[in-house]
């Protein structure tokens, strides 16, 4: 009876995406950065951030520039799973670290299932169940194996706790925030940080004010109102004011404990270029 309802129970876990991250598969990591040095209590993401600049335009991304550089690329990757974050020095560097660790191993992950054809490709969905995209594989990222979700709510979330970095970390679609153009460092993190929550929020994805008492907002608000409601916010539309474009601000502010929020329609399509 006992195995039987623990059948029952793993079924249910499983029906509702709940699965253990050791169940999850191991992706072989690259070996492309054996035998070289470099820094690991300043880890440098120059090679991610040339290659951000390259085939990143507007938050989209040319997926197959990137393979064209894959062997660049996979020496980024490998300098990634070889790299004991908690060596590094700076909280703001091993921030920055995570954050480009998780937007590094997405677009992996989308090259390593993506079609060639730019048709297939405007056609290709990460939220497809088939993938299992953020839990199904573990990957390899300073020293641990590791899900894209184990990177999101395991790390950056409870350990980083700044709302901001759910418009830096991108989930490879066109609902989410845009990616940035260049990599996150110590220096430019909290900047970046604050310029991509502001970009988000003056675009048709992320906010627009309705009619009378009433406002759109993009389903992130609703999926983390907790992360958005943190001091010094209180409430997420109290984050909402502070980013939104200046002539909404006021209003946010307040009205932010009366206001009807809609949830606008969150596009799961690939954010290709």
């Amino acid at each position: 009876m006992i195995k039987q309802c623990f059948a029952i129970l793993m079924g249910i876990f499983v029906a509702w995406g709940v699965t253990d991250a050791h169940a999850a598969k191991k992706v072989k990591p690259s070996k492309a950065c054996k035998g070289t040095k470099w820094n690991k209590t300043r880890f440098s993401h120059k090679i991610f951030n040339q290659l951000l600049g390259k085939y990143v335009r507007r938050g989209k991304v040319n997926y197959n520039g990137f393979r064209s550089k894959r062997k660049q690329f996979d020496v980024y990757l490998c300098r990634l799973a070889h790299t004991n974050v908690s060596k590094i020095r700076s909280f703001r560097e091993r921030f920055a670290f995570w954050i480009n660790a998780y937007n590094a191993i997405t677009i992996q992950a989308v090259l390593d299932r993506l079609p060639g054809s730019r048709a297939a490709q405007k056609n290709f969905s990460v939220a497809a169940k088939k993938w299992n995209f953020w839990k199904g594989w573990r990957y390899r990222v300073s020293k641990r194996w590791l899900t894209l979700d184990d990177i999101e709510h395991k790390i950056l979330r409870p350990k980083y706790r700044d709302p901001r970095l759910h418009f830096a970390v991108v989930c490879a679609s066109i609902g989410c925030p845009d990616l940035a153009n260049r990599a996150y460092t110590g220096k430019n993190l909290y900047r970046l940080m604050s310029s991509n929550t502001r970009r988000y929020l003056a675009s048709k994805r992320g906010f627009r004010r309705g009619k009378g008492d009433t406002i759109h907002l993009s389903k992130l608000f609703n999926w983390f109102a907790g992360d958005f409601a943190r001091k010094p916010y209180g409430h997420r539309l109290m984050f909402v004011a502070k980013y939104a474009p200046r002539r909404y601000r006021r209003f946010l502010q307040k009205n932010h404990k009366t206001l009807k929020i809609k949830w606008l329609n969150y596009s799961w399509k690939l954010n290709v270029r």
